[in-house]
């Protein structure tokens, strides 16, 4: 086993570890030749530093993606050539490691990589701020006083090459943001191989202004607490000042989503005046890579899935010299700004970003919502925070759901009802919840007059749904459209029973309606639904519900909008749900949600609209489905194409349900709920899949009935552990559960009834 082969797998060792911490606390004096005199250190080192393991793995690839993204600047245009093959090789070199089978692949794609690391440290070993640094006295790492790293804003990387013996090469990273160093906290340790020659890059971020003085630790990874320390200065030129405003088509100052970028080191800058949502958005054990702090965005095209700040309204802070790149995003109906502006030292850089519509739905009496965002609102900041994050994606109706499980809730609320909704103009938010949540799926409550939970019958979505409606409240199902947590249990239980008002058929950027489909064509009514499910999704609006609340003709005639207006319009179904283009969709004159009576065969006028962004959420394809099949389509491969039509006659003998959907150009979605014809008589529903659904529908729920029965046995053997709250939970429910289950069955039994008839009838 080689030494580098020892370094990795001890990394491996260690990345695993909790709290590696230096616990030893000595004091340390320092011998230097002839011009360093013997000096105490005692106070530093009682403040001994934490120790980060090497990046895992501590390979070359590590220290080339560290240089290629964050320190182009410091290459001239022939290195950076050979930074960006080295990296590329490093990832096709990966790719052929995960895809070899035998010894000579695996052996063709380590010589590959053995030459790679050459080219490295042949790139390294002319490195503007390569530093090398002498250990051979114990306690003192020597470094050339005289280097004078190359700083041209507030980062810098430096690479220390660290030379003990002769022996193997080793890789190793550390990263230090010196804006969150408190005085007394130490410095970053640098990890080195005790045998060999380490190439460290050690990144440092935020740097102040000015001169700059810091320790730096060297400890060699299979022997931490042993440390060699010497000095670092950085010299960091004047900062400049940015002064930004933003207005939206009006010319008002206005909310929105901001990315800055410095193109120098390809660090995001945080804009003033930044909103924090720690307190709303902290889950008790944050996943990896939760932030609170920034957003990202699943608006379809280069903004993608980049991370944004969400940002009240104008601001002036100061900023590193540089080149930077920004963009303002303001929801889908906006037209996003994509700019540059140059920062000089001590000047002044005024930008403003002026917000352009390319679309209007709320003139047209069509508002956006978000049927799923969690945040705590508990006081009136928390209030304010999440309306301007309303604000600054232009969606009007937010619905802010406690969440919880048979345990406990999550994100609070302070009240529920008309009383708590948060109201600013158009926009606002309004109290509801997500649960029951479980393995039966998760369920939306909107618009509640109080929080619907009973923990001892977690189980009987049934009663929550009873009682919301009660309350004027909607209940609907989320995640239909990833069929996520066995959401169809609940689905297939509820809507029988009349209780499901609406699904979630657009989330995380992916439209899915193999679910929505099947209930559609077993003809009942569900209006389509969308939710972001912020945090844990990207940013508010991300995917919208766009409801229909009415537009007189005459302006000085318009009601104010209510969230009222907006929640019966959802309930009627008089919805489409987008993440791009928008949709004008009529049959016979009726929009989405509409019933049309028929007494015997009709031929119907079908007309339909998709509009986008010029280039961007264009449509691409606009479609018309009748029982989930595309009855007419129109394409285009024109992105520069704004707008596709469709208007033809389709006749209707016995019912249908039909809908509009558009693709556009972006990889964006759109679907209106359906307007439904009905024959007088007959369910809408599709009579040749009616049989398969139902059966779909059944073994659904013996599925359900066999996990209940399960855990109901278990109980009575006394083979569950009686500590186990959720599993006692659902025995103690069993009975109930299964009395639910088979209320449901009855009405399965019903429509297959009604099959029955209907066949008859229409052979007739």
């Amino acid at each position: 086993m080689t030494l580098n082969t020892k370094f990795i797998l001890y990394s491996k060792l260690i990345s695993t570890k909790k709290n590696y911490t230096i616990m030893k606390k000595t004091t340390f004096i320092f011998l230097t030749i002839s011009i360093i005199s013997s000096f105490c250190f005692a106070h530093e080192m009682c403040q001994q530093p934490v120790l980060s393991p090497p990046t895992s793995p501590p390979e070359a690839a590590v220290i080339a993606k560290g240089l290629q993204e964050h320190f182009r600047y410091l290459f001239s245009k022939k290195q950076l050539d050979s930074l960006d093959k080295i990296h590329q090789d490093f990832l096709t070199v990966a790719e052929e490691m995960t895809r070899a089978t035998n010894d000579t692949s695996r052996g063709a794609a380590q010589k590959k990589l053995e030459q790679t690391d050459k080219e490295l440290i042949q790139l390294l070993d002319n490195y503007k701020n390569l530093i090398d640094v002498d250990i051979s006295i114990p306690g003192f790492a020597k470094m050339d006083l005289e280097k004078k790293l190359s700083v041209t804003g507030d980062s810098v990387g430096a690479i220390f090459r660290i030379k003990t013996c002769d022996g193997p090469v080793s890789f190793t990273t550390a990263k230090w943001d010196m804006k969150r160093k408190w005085e007394a906290t130490p410095e970053v340790l640098i990890p080195y191989c005790s045998t060999g020659t380490t190439y460290a890059l050690a990144g440092y971020r935020n740097i102040p202004h000015g001169k700059s003085d810091i320790t730096v630790y060297f400890s060699p990874i299979n022997n931490p607490p042993v440390t060699s320390r010497g000095f670092l200065s950085f010299e960091t030129p004047e900062t400049g000042i940015l002064d930004f405003s933003m207005t939206d088509e009006n010319g008002e100052s206005t909310p929105a989503m901001i990315r800055l970028v410095s193109l120098t080191d390809n660090y995001m800058r945080v804009p003033g005046g930044a909103l924090e949502f720690s307190d709303q958005f902290e889950p008790s054990t944050p996943p990896p890579g939760y932030r609170t702090d920034v957003r990202y965005i699943q608006y379809n095209g280069p903004l993608f899935g980049k991370n944004f700040h969400c940002v009240p309204g104008p601001f002036n802070m100061g900023l590193p010299p540089g080149e930077y790149e920004i963009a303002v995003f303001k929801g889908v109906e906006y037209i996003p700004i994509q700019d540059k502006f140059t920062i000089r030292s001590g000047e002044t850089t005024k930008f403003s970003a002026k917000m352009k519509r390319w679309s209007n739905m709320a003139e047209k009496g069509w508002y956006s919502g978000d049927d799923h965002v969690h945040g705590a609102i508990m006081n009136d900041k928390d209030a304010y925070q999440l309306l301007t994050f309303a604000k600054a994606t232009d969606t009007h109706v937010v619905n802010i759901l406690c969440m919880g499980d048979h345990r406990q809730i999550w994100f609070p609320q302070r009240g529920f009802g008309k009383k708590f909704r948060v109201i600013d103009g158009d926009y606002m938010l309004v109290p509801g919840q997500e649960g029951p949540r479980y393995f039966m799926g998760h369920a939306v409550g909107m618009n509640l007059k109080q929080l619907v939970r009973f923990p001892e019958q977690y189980l009987l979505n049934e009663k929550v749904a009873e009682k919301i409606h009660e309350d004027g409240g909607l209940y609907g199902q989320a995640h239909l459209a990833h069929k996520l947590f066995g959401i169809e249990r609940d689905l297939f239980m509820q809507v029988p029973l009349g209780n499901s008002d609406f699904g979630e058929i657009l989330q995380f950027n992916h439209l899915g309606t193999e679910l929505y489909y099947q209930i559609l064509n077993l003809g009942y009514k569900l209006a389509a639904s969308a939710g972001s499910d912020v945090p844990y999704g990207g940013s508010i609006g991300d995917v919208r519900i766009y409801a229909y609340t009415g537009k007189s003709f005459l302006p000085f005639m318009n009601k104010k909008f209510t969230a009222d207006d907006w929640f019966e319009a959802v309930r009627s179904g008089k919805t489409f749900v987008s993440n791009g283009p928008m949709l004008d969709f009529h049959v016979d004159g009726e929009g989405p949600g509409s019933e049309i009576l028929i007494k015997k065969n009709k031929t119907l006028r079908v007309t339909a609209k998709a509009v986008g962004l010029k280039n961007g959420c264009s449509p691409a394809k606009l479609m018309i489905f009748s029982h989930g099949k595309i009855i007419k389509e129109i394409t285009s491969d024109n992105p520069a194409q704004e707008t596709l039509e469709l208007d033809f006659d389709f006749d209707v003998e016995f019912g249908t349900w039909i809908a509009a959907c558009a693709f556009g150009h972006d990889g964006s979605r759109a679907h209106t709920t359906p307007v439904y014809v009905v024959r007088e008589g007959y369910r809408f529903w599709d009579i040749k899949q009616v049989p398969e659904l139902i059966a779909n529908c059944y073994a659904t729920l013996d599925s359900l009935e066999k996990s209940i029965l399960d855990i109901k046995k278990s109980k009575t053997d006394g083979s569950i552990d009686p500590l186990n709250h959720f599993g006692m939970g659902i025995a103690n429910q069993a009975d109930e559960v299964l009395a639910s289950i088979k209320k449901v069955r009855t009405k399965y039994k019903e429509l297959e009834s009604i099959y029955q008839k209907e066949l008859k009838s229409r052979k007739k």
